[in-house]
């Protein structure tokens, strides 16, 4: 009886059908910042799993996520973390999730997340191992408010002209100190982006175009800086590294007439020769050692 027992005890046990592992890529995070959860799956059932729309067919990937006070983060209205394609028999797939679009993870403290694995044709669900992360504050080294331009030079009548916050944030993020740029108004969060880590010298610097366009130039090290420029939705649309040249750094100038910011100084950078850019962050390259140098070589949501 007691064996009989033992072996019923031992037979549910269907963790090694399938294995969920979840890893996040840093500890702190700004309030509205992506939070990108790397989740692993790898297929023991000696089946092909496959995720998509057929109900017969149809996994879901979920995340439990306990909130600083305990309970239980909300689902954004209309989201959910679907995943499509075939995982084969032995096979792993690592999915990229943003949690900060899919739950509401914004108030500052300690949150614990688990991934859960659920799928038609398994009698029952699998949980990743748990992780933590940190919202934080951060400090406000610089803000300002600027107006969005219409189509038409003209306001149709009863209209006021429609704003946005630009703020840049200084914070811990576990491993570097770093500046967010963050884009607001009283409504809305438009994003959160990353321009440059604190290397103790200065903030970055900034200035805003004719079309409420802001410029940032970040210093990277000591002679590298890069030059950023986002519209008033915080969308990136251009990004380039330059050099301080052998008289001038690079620096930001605005034409007060136009209002167009340019850069002038320094020189352009070229990627793979002067920097390497690893994961968003721009580093020197390193000198060949002697013995190999030849010649004299060289992405809102509702707050």
């Amino acid at each position: 009886m007691l064996l009989f027992i033992l072996v019923l005890a031992a037979a549910p046990r269907l963790s090694a059908q399938v294995a969920v592992s979840l890893a996040i890529d840093r500890q702190n995070y700004l309030p509205y910042e992506n939070i990108w959860a790397s989740v692993s799956i790898k297929n023991q059932t000696g089946h092909p799993l496959t995720f998509g729309s057929n109900p017969k067919l149809k996994g879901t990937l979920d995340f439990q996520i306990l909130t600083p006070d305990g309970k239980a983060a909300p689902l954004l209205k209309g989201k959910d973390a679907t995943i499509f394609g075939v995982l084969p028999p032995g096979g792993t797939e690592t999915y990229c999730i943003s949690l900060t679009r899919l739950y509401k993870v914004t108030e500052p403290g300690k949150y614990r997340v688990r991934a859960v694995l659920s799928h038609s044709l398994l009698s029952s669900s699998y949980q990743s191992n748990e992780v933590v992360f940190t919202i934080i504050s951060g400090m406000e080294v610089w803000k300002t408010e600027v107006g969005i331009p219409s189509m038409s030079d003209k306001l149709e009548d009863g209209k006021k002209i429609q704003t946005r916050v630009y703020r840049i944030i200084n914070f811990y993020d576990g491993v570097d100190t770093v500046f967010c740029l963050l884009v607001e108004d009283k409504d809305f969060v438009y994003g959160v982006a990353r321009i440059g880590f604190d290397i103790g010298d200065a903030p970055p610097e900034k200035e805003i175009d004719r079309l409420s366009k802001i410029h940032v130039l970040a210093q990277d090290s000591p002679t590298i800086f890069t030059y950023l420029v986002f519209d008033p939705k915080c969308k990136l649309e251009n990004k380039v590294v330059y050099l301080r040249a052998e008289k001038s750094r690079p620096i930001l100038v605005r034409d007060p007439k136009d209002g167009t910011v340019v850069v002038a100084g320094g020189r352009l950078g070229v990627k793979g020769v002067d920097y390497i850019d690893e994961k968003g962050r721009v580093k020197g390259v390193k000198p060949a050692p002697e013995a190999f140098i030849e010649g004299d070589g060289q992405e809102g949501q509702k707050k």
